[in-house]
């Protein structure tokens, strides 16, 4: 995670989040990534901003499992 503050006041923060596997009686859940990015702009003399925010940049936030019975494997 980091702030960072440029000149012309600008200023971009960018965000991940990582959680990991969890056990689950039919398999297991694989383990969710994502990152995401935000960036802020003062304009007007300081009296109105503008905004741009994206998150799942790489579109890793996906429900994945393995699956594990005894005639088939997801």
């Amino acid at each position: 995670m980091g702030f960072f503050h440029l000149m012309n006041n600008v200023d971009l923060q960018f965000t991940g989040s990582y959680l990991a596997p969890d056990i689950i009686p039919q398999g297991k859940d694989l383990c969710p990534l994502y990152f995401g990015h935000g960036n802020k702009r003062k304009r007007f003399k300081k009296k109105g901003r503008s905004f741009l925010n994206a998150s799942d940049l790489l579109n890793t936030l996906r429900v994945k499992r393995k699956c594990v019975a005894m005639a088939f494997t997801t």
